[in-house]
């Protein structure tokens, strides 16, 4: 069962819907919740992941976020939300690439899902505004050093302590570019931000009913092509089936054993018209009155 970009959508938005409902407890969803989630799945993407699965795929869609997070965290990274594209000097993603394969990916391919949908799915900074220092450092030295992790992890980039260590360059890294953002540049940041998650969502609702309407012409064509099967199995039978001839031999033989006195002769006789189509049209069609004269004229 592989996944396709259109069902990882799919499953993106089902996830989302849950998370702004309010059913995501900790860092996933009770079994019932998947179970649910399975089954909408199923039902517009014609796909059974099962809830394993789909657990799976939760994870690693967990780590891409994760991954993609800490690029954007990278002095000399800028990311044009719009155009979903990342930009770094050469020299930055020459010095990236020694510290992770997985930032090649993203020079090459950007970040195919919606980096804010994922991040209000999968960071708890964004709902808390609480930072959970990484376990290779040292707790913060004051309250003002609280006070800018903090915001930090609030505004833009989603990096998520509690899921992700980082060493010591890598946090101060993240402190001065914290400390580099002004507070016309954070106002535009919540602005943009907004206006791309009311597109995203937006973006969501229209693939979701273009899935389901998808699903409907779907059963269409298919309860369609098994009426057209029916109708071909009918005419093939009808064509198949033995044609009854309501003139022949074997009727009007019937219909003379079904009548009383009539001598050896006389049924010998008609048994030699019998062999004329013409005469066998005549023997069934005429009034049985005219039929017994009929058979005493061949004494």
């Amino acid at each position: 069962m592989e996944w396709t970009s259109q069902k990882t959508k799919a499953f993106i938005g089902k996830i989302y819907d849950r998370v702004k409902r309010g059913q995501k407890q900790g860092s996933s969803f009770k079994m019932t919740i998947w179970e649910e989630i399975n089954k909408e799945l199923h039902e517009v993407t014609g796909t059974n992941y099962g809830v394993d699965k789909l657990k799976g795929k939760f994870n690693r869609l967990r780590q891409l976020h994760r991954e993609f997070s800490t690029l954007l965290s990278r002095t000399g990274v800028t990311w044009d939300s719009e155009a979903n594209k990342v930009n770094a000097p050469v020299e930055v993603w020459k010095d990236l690439y020694t510290k992770g394969r997985f930032y090649k990916n993203f020079k090459k391919n950007d970040l195919e899902h919606a980096y804010d949908v994922l991040g209000e799915i999968f960071n708890s900074s964004t709902t808390t505004g609480k930072l959970i220092q990484a376990s290779t450092q040292e707790p913060p030295t004051s309250d003002e050093e609280r006070e800018i992790e903090g915001d930090f992890l609030t505004k833009g980039v989603h990096i998520d302590f509690d899921v992700f260590d980082c060493d010591g360059n890598d946090l101060q890294e993240l402190r001065n570019k914290r400390k580099a953002m002004d507070s016309s540049s954070e106002h535009r940041r919540k602005g943009v931000k907004n206006s791309i998650k009311d597109k995203l969502e937006a973006a969501l609702s229209l693939w979701t009913n273009s899935m389901d309407a998808r699903l409907e012409a779907s059963k269409a064509r298919t309860e369609a092509s098994k009426a057209k099967t029916d109708r071909h199995k009918a005419k093939l039978a009808q064509a198949t089936s033995p044609i009854i001839d309501p003139y022949s031999t074997e009727a009007c033989l019937e219909l003379l054993d079904s009548m009383e006195d009539i001598s050896p002769k006389v049924y010998n006789n008609a048994l030699g018209k019998f062999t004329n189509k013409d005469w066998r049209i005549m023997f069934i069609r005429m009034p049985s009155f005219r039929r017994k004269d009929w058979l005493d004229s061949l004494e």
